[in-house]
């Protein structure tokens, strides 16, 4: 994404006032990039300890509050949200402008991407963006994550949105456990879907 912001930003009308949210976000650095160019941004992520080291180490300049709705603690400051709980209790809707997926869909199990891919649809406003990330590659009998997720398996996880981009790129060196049962090249796949 970070290479293609400008142009996405250009392309689908995003600005500063856009607002995003990044599911499974750990301590990424995704949540202070969004953060420096002015938007108001959400992250999502289950262990307390990757938000608290979030916060110390890219946040410490910020005044952060604490509270408890009951299915999360929210850790928040200035255009800073950071829920910390299990993201199928995520029922925020028609919030955000922007969804960047970088590795959320390709951690979880086939069993649950359909409800993680409902809540991020319906977090999503009309005509918002999502920035999806996946791993394509012959999975063996005991599938690890990262998963393999198909372009035809997110047509199916996400109906209300459309496909506006796609690029798929060969991993210069994949993981052992992406060619096991494969000669063919594992592919990262980066997805622009908008919903309608």
């Amino acid at each position: 994404l970070i290479e293609n912001y400008e142009r996405l930003c250009d392309r689908y009308a995003l600005s500063s006032e856009s607002s995003v949210l990044v599911p499974l976000c750990g301590d990424s650095r995704s949540i202070r990039f969004f953060f420096d160019r002015g938007h108001s941004v959400s992250g999502i992520e289950y262990v307390k300890e990757a938000v608290r080291r979030l916060f110390r180490e890219q946040f410490s300049d910020l005044d952060v509050t604490q509270s408890s709705d009951g299915a999360f603690v929210l850790y928040a400051a200035t255009r800073i949200q950071i829920y910390q709980g299990d993201v199928f209790s995520f029922r925020q809707t028609n919030c955000f402008d922007l969804i960047y997926d970088r590795a959320a869909l390709v951690a979880l199990e086939l069993g649950q991407r359909e409800k993680y891919a409902e809540r991020m649809q319906d977090s999503l406003r009309a005509g918002g963006i999502l920035y999806l990330n996946t791993f394509f590659y012959q999975e063996g009998p005991k599938p690890s994550t990262p998963y393999s997720v198909s372009l035809e398996e997110i047509g199916r996880l996400y109906p209300k949105c459309s496909l506006e981009e796609f690029e798929e790129k060969p991993l210069p060196e994949p993981p052992e456990f992406m060619t096991a049962y494969s000669s063919e090249v594992p592919k990262s796949l980066h997805l622009v879907l908008k919903k309608s």
